[in-house]
């Protein structure tokens, strides 16, 4: 399956309307010479430019469906774990295996700057939230991040109490909550917002969990109804 830069081909077995682009393929291997589990592409949100992440940890921009070379996102190091588009297409997220997240100017694109604070590791992943004005990210430490993306601050760090690799995560449409999914196969939903206080004490009585007293202890403190063990 040889082409050129934007060669489209089907291969047996492909799914009805799938296409095969040669000029992908050879920019993933690029500087391996073998495809890598750290390939990686994104569509902008208008569909214009498809983003790839290469074996060799480059990253390039391409038209889309053509499918014609732009230019190359440089600042980042290290393998690339995850890379997103904001949903107004004007920021690309590069997540690196080195537990840092670069952003991009895609319109003129430039790097903007790095954020830090994950552990290096894999299975790091970015979602934007819907206005684009946050960024939640994760990382195998079973941590959570979310980022303001016009000051670059730290707006909160929350997660797991045990250690946990965290597979994927989502934002909800409306911004206030999201939903990450672990390796102990449990999909747990996740509060952006602080609750006001009714709300949280409300949260507690409804959640708390208060065991049964013994028969014993009802006895001793004469808590009704007195109950004779078994």
């Amino acid at each position: 399956m040889d082409g050129g830069i934007g060669g489209a081909e089907r291969a047996p077995g492909d799914p009805p309307g799938s296409t095969r682009y040669a000029a992908i393929r050879s920019v993933i291997r690029a500087g391996s010479g073998r495809l890598d589990r750290g390939a990686l592409s994104a569509l902008s949100p208008d569909g214009d430019l498809l983003a790839t992440a290469a074996a060799d940890s480059t990253v390039k921009l391409w038209t889309y469906p053509e499918i014609d070379p732009v230019r190359s996102l440089e600042g980042h190091a290290g393998a690339v774990e995850d890379l997103e588009f904001s949903p107004d297409g004007g920021l690309a997220a590069v997540f690196t295996r080195l537990g840092s997240i670069y952003l991009f100017d895609v319109p003129r694109r430039r790097f903007l700057g790095r954020l830090l604070g994950h552990r290096p590791d894999g299975y790091s992943r970015i979602a934007f939230s819907p206005d684009g004005k946050r960024m939640l990210t994760s990382g195998m430490d079973g941590r959570l991040r979310l980022w303001d993306l016009e000051s670059g601050e730290l707006v909160r760090e929350f997660g797991y109490t045990a250690p946990a690799v965290v597979f994927d995560i989502a934002m909800s449409p409306d911004g206030l909550s999201a939903v990450s999914s672990s390796i102990d196969q449990v999909i747990t939903r996740w509060a952006l917002e602080n609750p006001d206080r009714d709300a949280l004490l409300d949260w507690i009585a409804k959640n708390r969990y208060v065991r049964e007293f013994t028969c014993a202890e009802r006895a001793r403190y004469q808590i009704e109804p007195l109950c004779a063990d078994e």
